[in-house]
């Protein structure tokens, strides 16, 4: 837990030291200061994110369209919406999580002032909540990316309902195992990675589901697009898609382990009431015993 003032606590253990009072307050300036977690306590997930090397652009849609970082704004087109507060993945710490609601129309899109930016590697991030499976749809399920031709850098879901990334000309690593209708209104952490000529690799849920050897990559140029491919038309996401992620660097297997657990790691609050009560019970306890001293020497 973050303390957002340790002084005042560190005075009260100053006080206990001269007598019982001390101990009320501390228990009290202890619940008062720990009640209020600081801003950087709450958000695990997003610290962990920007805290990785090479972060170009990371949508979180809280009540915007624009990146958190590297000042790129963000373009919503006919279909696209950023949904209500809460009806992002549910990340430990961030309830009021936001999510970007594709309807599944042509050219539903959130398009980027980003443009280029990965020539050698980059990397993916996002949580996707199908509505749909592509099978049904008949058509691909474009995650994020930047489409160009025979320069591939796309992160998609196709209509065997397995996740697929490309990353050269026509080249792509899959996921093994398909997406069910037992998958559909349930939050999915993806990520991507890839280094030309090196490795190419494929996550689900922070575990490694496919990896192989990618061809050369160049700088496309291309503007960056969530759900919807502005090169390959016809790839309309149908769903929610939240906090997206894109680098220029290939982010490892611990890396990406990490943001993956920080999903998922609670910050425990404190017993502040409780601690407060009894606190505050002391002192009345302190204060009635001096009183009948008090009254028992006026009595004599």
């Amino acid at each position: 837990m973050h303390l957002t003032n340790i002084k005042l606590f560190s005075g009260g253990l100053r006080m206990y030291s001269r007598g019982r009072l001390g101990l009320a307050v501390v228990f009290v300036g202890w619940s008062l200061t720990a009640a209020v977690p600081s801003a950087r306590a709450q958000f695990v997930y997003a610290n962990t994110v920007t805290a990785q090397p090479g972060l170009l652009a990371y949508y979180q849609f809280a009540g915007t369209t624009n990146s958190s970082v590297g000042g790129y704004t963000g373009t919503l087109t006919t279909g696209a919406t950023i949904d209500v507060i809460g009806s992002g993945a549910g990340l430990a710490g961030d309830p009021n999580n936001q999510a970007l609601n594709l309807n599944g129309t042509s050219g539903n899109e959130l398009q980027s002032s980003l443009t280029g930016g990965v020539s050698t590697a980059g990397s993916i991030l996002a949580w996707v909540n199908l509505a749909q499976l592509p099978s049904a749809a008949g058509r691909i399920f474009y995650v994020a990316g930047q489409s160009a031709v025979a320069d591939d850098f796309d992160l998609q879901i196709q209509t065997d309902n397995k996740l697929y990334f490309y990353t050269d000309s026509g080249g792509s690593v899959s996921s093994p195992t398909a997406l069910t209708a037992a998958d559909l209104g349930t939050w999915i952490f993806v990520a991507a990675t890839f280094t030309a000529g090196g490795d190419r690799n494929l996550y689900i849920n922070g575990s490694l589901v496919g990896t192989n050897t990618p061809g050369g990559h160049s700088d496309s140029g291309n503007a960056f697009t969530i759900g919807y491919s502005n090169v390959f038309g016809g790839r309309a996401f149908n769903g929610d898609i939240a906090q997206v992620a894109f680098f220029n660097t290939d982010l490892s297997a611990a890396q990406i382990a990490s943001i993956d657990a920080a999903a998922f790691t609670a910050i425990p609050e404190p017993p502040s009431i409780a601690l407060m009560g009894v606190g505050l019970l002391v002192l009345i306890a302190q204060h009635r015993r001096r009183s009948i001293r008090n009254g028992a020497r006026l009595g004599r």
